[in-house]
């Protein structure tokens, strides 16, 4: 198999994610199903990915690279990441991918939730402590990144029934308390 078929066929395979995951749970798909909509063999599933939370990785991986070349960049200051202009595009990333929102927070741990929030802590919280001791920005980033996270769950499993813009406001209400 070619450089560019091996691409082609973990491709082929992240895109079968994505698409069952937007007519099921993550929970609901086996590799049987997902190589079959690849139209891979389990072999090179294996070739690729040890289970199928490796391959939710990867679709993690691509996802937030997807998301990210929608964000206006580069930003200027640390706090930038608070501003509607960014919480939107996620939110509306959201909207059109809910069942990887869903499998992602189902599968948080397994998938290095924390790591990717501490990234969050680095970039915004940190800047942003007046002098608080770390322990205290650890705490309450933790507060305000759980709240967020269950602000927009709340609105996947509501089915939408708000605007992006209108969520971004809510967060923005929350984590700067106006």
């Amino acid at each position: 198999m070619s450089s560019e078929e091996r691409k082609n066929a973990k491709e082929k395979m992240v895109e079968a994610l994505l698409a069952l995951l937007r007519i099921k749970p993550f929970d609901r798909i086996s590799v049987a199903e997902l190589c079959r909509i690849a139209k891979v063999n389990r072999t090179t599933f294996y070739l690729y990915f040890d289970s199928m939370f490796d391959l939710l990785s990867e679709v993690e991986r691509y996802a937030a690279k997807s998301l990210l070349e929608n964000l206006p960049l580069p930003r200027k200051r640390e706090d930038d990441y608070l501003k509607e202009e960014y919480i939107i595009p996620y939110l509306e990333f959201v909207k059109k991918t809910p069942n990887l929102f869903r499998a992602y927070m189902s599968h948080a741990k397994i998938l290095g939730f924390e790591q990717t929030y501490e990234r969050i802590l680095r970039d915004v919280a940190i800047p942003r402590s007046g002098g608080r001791s770390v322990k205290e920005i650890d705490y309450i980033s933790s507060f305000l990144i759980g709240g967020i996270v269950s602000l927009v769950r709340k609105w996947v499993d509501k089915g939408f029934q708000e605007s992006p813009e209108e969520i971004a406001k809510l967060i923005l209400t929350c984590v700067k308390n106006k």
